[in-house]
C-alpha cells in the first residue's frame, strides 16, 4: 500500500512544479523553499517500502531541486542562489518558531503540548543537519546542472536533470546523515543506502513528468 501512496505522492508534488511553473518564476521560487520546509518537517516519519524503512519527505527533496533546475534552465541562475538562501533563512525561523511553541506553558485543559514536543523536540539538530546539506546540494545541483548544459549541449534536459540530481542528492544524504543521524540510529550507512537509491528510483518516475510538465507548461517569465 505504502508503494502506491508513494508514486501517488510523487505525483503530486510535480503537479503542484507544473502549477507553479504555470504561474510563473516567482511560485516556482516560493516552491523551492516550501517543499524544503515539508520534507524537514516529515522526514521524522518512518515507513516500511518494499521491505525496507523509508521516509516520505524524499518526493519533496526530489520536487525542490527539479523546481530548481527549471529556474536555472529558464536561465535564472541568480533567482536560484537567492532561493538557496531563502530557504537557510525559512528553515532557520522555523526551527526558532517551534522552539517558541514548546516554551510556551500549557493550560491544565491543553491536550496539544506533548505531541508538540514529540514533533518537534529533536528539530533543532535535524534542520541543522539539512541546513547544511540541503545549503551544499542545491549549490551543487544548480552549479552542476549549469555545467552539464554547457559541456554536453546535446544530452536532453531529462538526462542533465537526472545526473545533476543523483551527484547532489548523494552529497546530501551523506552529510545530513552524519551530521543529522550519527549516534542515533544502529546502522547509519544502511539508512543512507536505501535513502539515496530511494530517490534514485524516483528519478525513473520524475523525469518523465519533469519532460511532461516542460511541454504541457511554458518556461517561467
Amino acid at each position: 500500500m505504502n508503494e502506491l501512496i508513494y508514486f501517488l505522492h510523487l505525483i503530486v508534488v510535480f503537479s503542484f512544479i507544473l502549477v507553479c511553473n504555470r504561474l510563473g518564476k516567482e511560485s516556482l521560487f516560493a516552491a523551492v523553499i516550501f517543499l524544503m520546509i515539508l520534507a524537514n518537517l516529515f522526514v521524522l516519519k518512518q515507513i516500511p517500502f518494499f521491505g525496507l524503512t523509508a521516509t516520505p519527505a524524499d518526493p519533496y527533496v526530489l520536487g525542490s531541486l527539479t523546481a530548481m533546475n527549471i529556474l536555472v534552465d529558464a536561465g535564472h541562475k541568480t533567482l536560484v542562489q537567492k532561493a538557496s538562501l531563502a530557504t537557510l533563512i525559512f528553515m532557520a525561523a522555523f526551527v526558532i518558531f517551534s522552539k517558541l511553541q514548546i516554551f510556551y506553558i500549557p493550560s491544565d485543559f491543553d491536550t496539544s503540548q506533548q505531541h508538540y514536543v514529540a514533533l518537534y523536540d529533536p528539530m533543532p539538530r535535524l534542520l541543522i543537519a539539512s541546513l547544511v546539506a540541503c545549503f551544499i546540494a542545491q549549490q551543487l545541483d544548480a552549479k552542476l546542472f549549469n555545467i552539464l548544459k554547457k559541456r554536453f549541449s546535446s544530452l536532453s534536459f531529462t538526462m542533465l536533470n537526472a545526473i545533476s540530481v543523483c551527484i547532489s542528492q548523494a552529497v546530501d544524504t551523506t552529510v545530513f546523515g552524519y551530521i543529522g543521524l550519527w549516534g542515533i540510529v544502529n546502522s547509519l550507512w544502511s539508512i543512507m543506502a536505501v535513502s539515496y537509491f530511494l530517490k534514485l528510483g524516483l528519478l525513473v518516475f520524475s523525469s518523465p513528468l519533469l519532460v511532461l510538465t516542460r511541454k504541457l507548461c511554458k518556461q517561467p517569465l
